[in-house]
């Protein structure tokens, strides 16, 4: 079904390195010595005979290290130090217990067994700002680094696995460093690949195991069940029907929801709405009925960012509308979203209320900081994003002004009926392994480990949710539950009403201590996203599900040669010429007309043509 494009790949891979040869200094090592033709799996590979494959415990439980004791089976690496090393320690060996245990218990060690002399594997790693934070704050208190961290620190012990990072990198420049890599034939043993073009490019080539294997064999049960938990995602991996790169799955459950200030709803004697109409009548009295009361012409009925579809996106939703989505409107027949009726009329209702002066004048060119701004100098009223707009947006003017709280409601439609969320894989990227790496079963090992630490440890959330992101110095990064927010809003409302936590995920006893800790700014910001009673996000969240008001994006393969080229542009001409609409820069039909003339120009027609086929051969539908 999907056309190689090895060409294209390598010339992407080898203008990478032309672009960069300033920073190269690095040769080639030959053709690596990689057979396309070689059929051999990973699992066989691992645990065949002779060479270093032989010094693994394998399935058939031939030979190999000692059976792991009652405490962890190979020395630690690294030393904690900071002030919170006692914790560090006590954490660690609380958990490597705790893992020999239930690996034991559920005859599951096969799977995780270690090896006899110690193995080194290469990785590559990206950091973002948010993460070189987290690094600061664990340095002081553990001792940590993206080269050695609790993660790394645990692999060791279990598997006597040493991991060796090649490079580090901000993550705006890791896909070009990886490429570099890619072109080079210079790939280290397990790394990450965040472009679906790139892992479809190494599965071609042949530089890259297969994982289906790898996963039947080596796979703990609740590995298996996140894996299964996030089929849609999973797919994404897939190259011709095979497993090429495992996804590192965020939650897919993250919905839009439209935030509305309950003391202006009070001040003003307003209900709140249920249908799109009712909804702009609220935008319009907060806007120019003084709803704060200090006698000034100082305030909006609603605010945003240029990416309107996020924080519009319960607007569109209304509607009936998901303008950036690929989805089924009826079995077998797929849209672009952007190009349906619904979401001309989204576009034209958005239009209205910025003409009238109801959305704030430069929603378009601000940015988030500015935003928030806004919103702390109380000057809006309804704000539309995620579930995590209570501990990004609203804190500040909470702790201003306690007295002031959001409702997060369900989006107004045009009849006052339920509508429904469209629900999408929501991945990081793809873990791949070298072709050319005699134990590819290590990035499996390690994904248990992982999957461990969150469901079969006491001290879970200090492995994965430790401030909410210690997850995010795993090697190979995150494995969520596809409804994960939902599955701990409703752990946490079971624990509210018996005071019990023994039940609790890694996730939920993380937000139950948040939100009975002694910060109180932030105690009050994860009560309002997954606290108990009506108007939280988790709240209405819980309401699509129980009501069966959801369905999935079908569209789960890989981008055609023609998606690669012009599906991006798409994307961004539609955010271009709705954005001139909404302002006012051109009027409605001539935009529309625009829009939908530049979307045939871009091939839209035929990426429809192919996801439909895709959809067909895969039997995916609604």
């Amino acid at each position: 079904m999907r056309k190689k494009q090895r060409m294209r790949w390598i010339a992407l891979a080898m203008a990478a390195v032309m672009a960069a040869s300033v920073l190269a200094g690095c040769g080639g090592n030959g053709d690596g010595g990689t057979d396309k033709g070689d059929t051999q799996t990973a699992a066989g590979a691992a645990a065949g005979a002779g060479g270093a494959g032989a010094s693994e415990q394998a399935a058939s439980g031939n030979g190999g290290a000692e059976e792991p004791k009652t405490s962890a089976p190979y020395p630690a690496t690294f030393e904690p130090f900071g002030s919170n090393a006692e914790t560090y320690t006590q954490n660690m060996e609380t958990f490597q217990q705790e893992f020999l245990d239930y690996f034991e218990e559920t005859g599951q060690m096969d799977k995780v067994r270690g090896y006899d002399e110690p193995i080194d594997v290469t990785m590559v790693r990206y950091y973002s700002s948010g993460l070189q934070a987290l690094i600061d704050s664990y340095k002081s208190q553990y001792g940590e680094s993206y080269e050695e961290n609790r993660f790394t620190d645990i692999i060791k012990r279990l598997l006597n696995v040493d991991i060796i990072f090649n490079w580090t990198t901000g993550e705006s420049q890791y896909t070009q460093k990886l490429r570099l890599d890619m072109a080079a034939n210079e790939l280290p043993d397990i790394f990450f690949v965040t472009n679906m073009d790139d892992l479809a490019g190494l599965a071609e080539e042949g530089l890259i195991w297969e994982l289906d294997d790898l996963i039947d064999q080596y796979a703990s049960d609740d590995l298996k069940s996140v894996i299964e938990s996030q089929s849609y995602a999973i797919q994404k991996g897939r190259i011709d029907g095979r497993l090429y790169g495992l996804a590192a799955t965020m939650a897919m459950d993250n919905a839009r929801y439209i935030y509305i200030r309950e003391d202006w709803m009070e001040n003003l004697g307003l209900e709140y709405p249920k249908t799109l109409d009712e909804l702009a009548a609220v935008v319009e009295a907060f806007a120019t009925q003084d709803p704060d009361g200090n006698g000034i012409d100082d305030t909006y009925g609603l605010s945003g960012l240029s990416d309107y579809t996020y924080c519009f996106g319960a607007i569109f939703q209304g509607f009936g509308s998901y303008p950036t989505s690929l989805h089924e409107v009826e079995r077998g027949k797929n849209v672009f979203g952007g190009t349906t009726e619904e979401t001309k009329e989204a576009v034209a209702y958005l239009t209205d209320l910025y003409q009238k002066g109801y959305i704030q004048k430069d929603f378009a060119s601000q940015s988030t900081a500015q935003e928030k701004e806004l919103i702390t100098q109380g000057k809006v009223g309804i704000v539309m994003g995620n579930h995590s707009l209570a501990a990004n947006m609203f804190n500040s003017l909470h702790e201003l002004d306690p007295s002031v709280t959001w409702r997060a409601i369900p989006a107004p439609t045009k009849t006052g009926e339920p509508n429904k969320l469209l629900l999408s894989p929501n991945i990081k990227g793809f873990i791949a392994v070298n072709k050319e790496f005699e134990h590819p079963e290590i990035a499996i090992k390690m994904a248990d480990i992982i999957a461990s630490a969150v469901y079969n440890s006491s001290v879970g959330d200090w492995w994965y949710y430790d401030s909410n992101s210690s997850y995010a110095l795993s090697p190979v990064y995150v494995f969520m539950p596809a409804l994960s927010n939902l599955e701990t809003y409703r752990e946490l409302q079971e624990a509210f009403k018996t005071n019990d936590t023994s039940a609790l995920s890694a996730k939920g006893l993380s937000y139950w201590k948040l939100m009975h800790g002694d910060n109180e700014a932030v105690a009050w910001a994860y009560n309002a996203m997954f606290g108990e009673g009506e108007g939280t996000p988790m709240a209405v969240l819980d309401s699509y599900f129980r009501d069966g008001n959801y369905f999935y994006e079908t569209f789960n393969g890989q981008y055609s040669e023609q998606m690669n080229k012009t599906y991006s542009s798409i994307k961004s001409t539609m955010n271009q010429i709705f954005l001139s609409i909404i302002t006012g820069q051109q009027d409605l039909e001539t935009g529309w007309d625009q829009w939908i003339e530049t979307f045939g120009k871009l091939k839209g027609d035929e990426i429809l043509d192919y996801v439909n086929e895709w959809c067909a051969e895969n039997n995916s539908f609604n």
